[in-house]
């Protein structure tokens, strides 16, 4: 059975220390309220943690007055991340790759982000660089996300042998 994640562990986990200020703004907090959700806060067992009760936990908290008290709401409480989820899904039109697809894709991705690394070399204008590292950006998140909708256990996620190009 594989363990339940702490709330501290899916801000943590879920950010990362590199996307941190950018969560920090989207979430209106400060980078250091940031760093304190993500870290385990204190009590009985950990009186010395240094973490602060993330919106995860008081969320944990919710669901489980709903479950005492009022079992209904706490299916709603589900239902609704799971319709939220659903919609995601439908408006990105993210399905599951299949491995022959994700093979594909990844190949098509790497190649064309060496076409940036040539325009670098190259000298290309910094403005067009950005513009093509943000384009390429985004097609590994949608593949990265359409790999986590597939079963893991049905792609082969053996590193893909590439032979260079001599110039």
């Amino acid at each position: 059975m594989q363990k339940e994640l702490e709330p501290h562990e899916f801000i943590e986990r879920g950010v990362g220390k590199h996307d941190g200020d950018e969560f920090a703004e989207f979430n209106g907090i400060s980078r250091s309220t940031y760093e304190k959700w993500g870290r385990k806060p204190a009590s009985d067992e950990a009186p010395n943690s240094t973490g602060l009760i993330n919106p995860i936990k008081r969320l944990d908290r919710i669901f489980d007055y709903f479950l005492l008290n009022n079992p209904s709401w706490a299916v709603a409480l589900v239902e609704r991340y799971l319709l939220r989820l659903r919609r995601f899904r439908e408006m990105h039109n993210l399905q599951p790759l299949t491995p022959g697809e994700y093979r594909a894709r990844l190949t098509k991705v790497i190649e064309e982000n060496s076409d940036v690394l040539k325009a670098l070399v190259a000298g290309a204008p910094l403005a067009d660089l950005q513009k093509e590292v943000s384009e390429y950006q985004k097609e590994i998140d949608e593949l990265m996300v359409r790999l986590e909708q597939s079963e893991r256990g049905s792609i082969n996620l053996q590193p893909i042998r590439y032979e260079r190009k001599r110039l």
